[in-house]
């Protein structure tokens, strides 16, 4: 508060200094300005009842004086509690809650006392002292599901006053795929899934996905069927995603995938993300889809593999096979090939005559040859 002492006289505008006291304390002193006032700021007057005189040392050509007690009563400055909660939490979730107490307009200050948290009206755990106006109450993942009222009330040391605040958290059974234990296992080289986020939370070492820290994850595994390349996205999710792909057995020893992480795909919409890499076969990888800063919302993930046939067989050649009916074919073998049909035609449509080879020779009687090679994907030939 601003204490004002004016010091007037017939014989002119005093000069000097004034002296605040509370009783026999001394407050503070301030010089007379030309107007004869003295102010003097005041912060260390306790909660309660006071009498404040001004007492006038006196100046040049005028005589000290001394005011008349002035009462004054302080009263304890009111607060404000606020609750963090999240507003949304999976049931298996560790959550915690935050109370930030502050004084409200016009006191002023850091509250200190401590804070007892509440859930539905019931005491959790013991009060908790306040550090810089905040308070931290222990975890809990034992709500059940549903709508639960946080609340916490403010207990007050001197010069503040008792608050409380409150703030509903709903509880949800988090999606299956919530945990990378048990995340959801795609196969083939076209798969797509959708799942919802909300009530997903994020495990003890996991990574942040796509340098976010996001916070509900959910989990896929695919096995590459092949070696190739393959497209990972979000299109279609109604929330901003990130998108990381890894290999590894536990979520935090995960190693991440050259190229498998995305937080916007400017081709399909600033939310959705999406991957392209090479992909080997036979290789478990790891797909984890989570909210940009929190963020939840319904996530469709799509899969969608492709390879490169193997190349036309080359070095290939007849001769006479073991009898003047045979013919002996050979080639040179294909990478990535996984067998060869050797044909009596110029083409492989249905209903010609063929024989299947998983080396590079084969001794049948075959007129016209051609060969073609075999792959998950596809076939090519060469006559």
């Amino acid at each position: 508060m601003i204490l004002t002492a004016t010091v007037s006289s017939a014989a002119g505008t005093p000069t000097g200094t004034v002296t605040f006291q509370d009783a026999a304390t001394t407050l503070g002193t301030a010089s007379l300005n030309a107007a004869g006032q003295a102010t003097c700021m005041v912060s260390s007057l306790a909660v309660g009842s006071h009498g404040i005189t001004a007492i006038y040392g006196g100046g040049a050509g005028f005589s000290g004086s001394t005011s008349a007690s002035l009462a004054q009563t302080v009263n304890r400055a009111s607060t404000l509690t606020q609750v963090s909660a999240p507003a949304v939490s999976g049931t298996d979730q560790s959550i915690s809650f935050t109370a930030t107490v502050s004084a409200a307009a016009p006191g002023s200050g850091t509250p200190s006392g401590t804070v007892q948290f509440q859930i539905d009206a019931v005491d959790f755990g013991a009060p908790v002292a306040l550090a810089n106006g905040v308070a931290q109450s222990t975890a809990t993942s034992s709500l059940s599901r549903g709508v639960h009222t946080i609340t916490a009330a403010y207990s007050p040391d001197a010069g503040f006053s008792s608050s409380s605040g409150s703030a509903q958290i709903r509880e949800v059974t988090p999606p299956a795929n919530d945990n990378f234990a048990n995340s959801i296992l795609l196969s083939g080289v076209s798969a797509t899934s959708t799942v919802s986020t909300v009530g997903a939370g994020k495990e003890p070492g996991e990574p942040n996905h796509a340098g976010n820290a996001g916070g509900h994850s959910v989990w896929w595994t695919w096995v590459a069927p092949d070696s190739g390349n393959v497209q990972i996205d979000t299109v279609h999710s109604t929330f901003d995603t990130l998108l990381a792909v890894y290999t590894g057995s536990a979520v935090n020893a995960l190693t991440a995938v050259p190229d498998g992480s995305n937080g916007n795909d400017p081709s399909g919409g600033t939310l959705t993300s999406k991957v392209v890499f090479a992909v080997k076969r036979g290789t478990v990888y790891r797909l984890a889809v989570d909210g940009s800063n929190g963020a939840t919302g319904t996530a469709k993930l799509r899969v969608n593999y492709s390879t490169t046939p193997p190349a036309a067989p080359t070095g290939v050649s007849a001769s006479d096979g073991a009898s003047a009916s045979m013919v002996l074919v050979t080639w040179n073998a294909v990478s990535g090939a996984t067998g060869y049909q050797v044909w009596r035609s110029t083409s492989n449509r249905t209903g010609k005559a063929r024989e299947s080879a998983s080396s590079t020779s084969l001794e049948h009687r075959l007129t016209i040859p051609v060969l073609w090679r075999e792959s998950p994907t596809g076939i090519g030939s060469s006559r």
